[in-house]
């Protein structure tokens, strides 16, 4: 998959953490998230986090969701 450029996880509640090898995807430019569980979004968030190494060569990272009053949000992570 050394061509990939759009990545989504949709509905992957239970992944807690990036795959690994997602850092050698470099053509990767849109990484979308998708009502996945907030341990994997808090380890991309921010310049410190866990797992930002991995994924600091995408352009754009979107985090969508759902709130408890139904409305559904974008967040960008990149």
């Amino acid at each position: 998959m050394p061509g990939l450029q759009n990545l989504q996880f949709l509905q992957c509640e239970a992944l807690k953490m990036l795959p690994d090898g997602i850092q050698h995807l470099s053509r990767l430019r849109n990484l979308h998230l998708q009502n996945v569980s907030p341990e994997l979004v808090s380890r991309i968030r921010g310049e410190e986090s866990v797992d930002r190494p991995k994924v600091q060569h995408i352009p754009t990272i979107n985090h969508f969701y759902t709130t408890s009053s139904g409305q559904f949000l974008k967040e960008s992570l990149s």
